[in-house]
């Protein structure tokens, strides 16, 4: 089976030698990929419209040099005007092809990181970016200098494990490593009093309630670490991150919703007079029931037995013979 991995990532890998640029998903495959889902139908989406990409936000793959710095300069102006910044990460699951040697480990690092302004998102292949050490160290010196910038605001869902995988890689250095504080949508929603229970909400359930959109998450378990990626996992990632803009805009306009209804507690009574009168108005359900005969054995009730013995229950009959022969 590794063999066989192995041999398809070698025949769908670029030629040695041929460098590697930005991609940016052109509007002809974004429809595709609309039309894909629309024509999958919305039988697991309660009748919700499908959520995607808005075409005027541009989608680039940052896998070189070039898209660096294209991405170092949509930070210097983020910084400039100020605005949110969102971001998520992608790593391969656990579950995919575990046991094979030469495959990177799942707990490895993640594999893309994506970054999303209001106009633009940039999705960071990872892996082809650390093979490249002068890209790597652009890249980090303008991430820690856009996730510590006073005018912007870092946005994040459930992003704790997000930090701790890039830290964790060495992607955040500098200032941001240890000291950035992003603003966790999960943790606002849940304490405004969204989800199911004392449970987190997820992304998908908050997308359906607070935008009225179907999120598409069936992408989770791909293998994000296989490459070339495809237009869909691109879209789904870029989606993914960008998505948090809006859903904060909804968390700050919107009212929280309706808190339950309290369960109906009894109330003790409070004093005798109340407690007098609470008395008379129950029905009497319990009554004092008669204590038992004097002349049945002493498995009834512990009543003394005409034997004279006063002991009771099952074992009591077993162990002694009733003279009598009553049993009752």
């Amino acid at each position: 089976m590794c063999v066989q991995i192995l041999l398809a990532r070698w025949l769908a890998s670029p030629p040695a030698g041929r460098a590697t640029v930005s991609l940016a998903l052109g509007d002809d495959d974004r429809l595709k990929i609309l039309q894909a889902r629309a024509a999958a139908g919305s039988s697991n989406t309660n009748g919700l419209p499908a959520f995607s990409l808005p075409l005027a936000v541009a989608c680039h793959l940052v896998d070189g040099a070039d898209g660096v710095t294209r991405l170092a300069g949509a930070f210097e102006a983020l910084e400039a005007d100020g605005g949110e910044l969102g971001f998520d990460t992608e790593w391969r699951p656990a579950s995919l092809y575990d046991g094979c040697p030469a495959l990177p480990a799942a707990g490895s690092g993640p594999s893309l990181l994506q970054l999303a302004t209001r106009s633009e998102v940039f999705v960071v292949d990872l892996l082809a970016i650390g093979a490249d050490h002068a890209a790597a160290a652009r890249f980090r010196r303008a991430l820690d200098r856009a996730l510590c910038a006073e005018g912007v605001q870092v946005l994040g869902f459930a992003c704790k494990g997000d930090l701790a995988q890039l830290e964790r890689s060495g992607w955040l250095a500098g200032r941001s490593r240890g000291e950035i504080a992003p603003r966790d949508l999960q943790s606002e929603a849940s304490a405004a009093g969204y989800g199911v229970s004392r449970r987190q909400p997820g992304l998908k359930s908050l997308v359906a309630q607070l935008l009225g959109s179907a999120l598409d998450k069936s992408l989770t378990l791909s293998d994000w670490a296989a490459r070339p990626l495809s237009d869909a996992q691109i879209e789904y990632a870029a989606a993914d991150a960008w998505v948090l803009l809006p859903l904060a805009d909804a968390l700050a306009t919107l009212a929280p919703p309706p808190p339950p209804p309290p369960p109906r507690l009894r109330r003790r009574p409070s004093g005798p007079d109340e407690r007098v009168r609470v008395a008379s108005q129950r029905p009497s359900v319990w009554r004092r029931v008669p204590p038992p005969r004097a002349s049945g054995c002493a498995w009834r009730g512990g009543a003394v037995s005409p034997c004279g013995d006063t002991g009771g229950g099952l074992s009591a009959l077993l162990s002694h013979r009733c003279p009598s022969g009553l049993l009752g």
